[in-house]
């Protein structure tokens, strides 16, 4: 599969997943995790951040973890949450 063809799937996914108002997690480096359509944060502390996920309608809910050092959260919207630190793992 071509680059091309990559990129073209990561935005047939990344519509598929907005359109069903799931989660979008987009990691920048080892620095940023910002998430799109996020239904809030259930743990917040300085090495772990708990953020649910699901779609808003959906019966089945999940919870998209942060782990790192120093963590903070820079930016907060009801539909964008944009997490700084040193981020070590993120995981479902």
């Amino acid at each position: 599969m071509g680059m091309e063809h990559i990129t073209d799937f990561l935005r047939y996914d990344g519509l598929v997943a907005e359109t069903l108002g799931m989660p979008i997690v987009t990691i920048s480096g080892r620095g940023e995790v910002r998430i799109e359509n996020h239904l809030g944060i259930s743990e917040y502390e300085s090495g772990a951040i708990t953020v649910r996920g699901g779609a808003p309608t959906a019966s089945r809910r999940f919870d998209i973890r942060i782990t790192g050092s120093e963590l903070e959260i820079r930016s907060m919207s009801s539909d964008v949450l944009v997490i700084s630190g040193v981020i070590h793992a993120v995981t479902l």
